[in-house]
């Protein structure tokens, strides 16, 4: 008697070939028809992502103006390169920076790019700071 030596990945593999071979494709084989794809008009920019809520106290946020907030940067990074910038009234930007920025030695060694931008827009929206989303 000879025995087999053939792999038993070989009889599906060698079935799918033969089906194929004669354009016979189980259904869960077959192509879909081709999708068309519109391309988003010319000059149409994406929506801009809503901001991640607020970090800390509320109250540190309030504000009558746009002159009451200022930029606070959060990260061992600035926000151009890596961190993450706040937006909190003048008088608790301070505290923000102590309760929510990196502690003291924290960001020893942390390697950040080295982009130059401006400072973070802010505003005041409905009473509370915010850090004006880039265009």
């Amino acid at each position: 008697m000879i025995r087999s030596t053939i792999s038993p990945l070989f009889t599906p593999l060698a079935a799918l070939a033969v089906l194929v071979s004669v354009g016979t494709l189980p259904s869960c084989a077959k192509q879909d028809a081709p999708v068309a794809v519109q391309a988003p008009p010319e000059g149409a920019r994406k929506p801009t992502p809503p901001p991640p809520p607020p970090k800390g106290d509320a109250a540190w946020r309030t504000c009558k103006t746009d002159a009451d907030c200022v930029a606070v940067e959060l990260g061992c990074c600035d926000h151009c390169n890596g961190g993450e910038a706040g937006a909190f009234n003048k008088s608790s930007a301070a505290q923000a920076k102590a309760a929510l920025g990196p502690k003291p030695g924290a960001c020893d060694n942390t390697p950040c790019t080295e982009m130059a931008c401006d400072d973070a827009a802010v505003r005041c929206k409905a009473g509370s700071c915010e850090v004006v989303p880039e265009p």
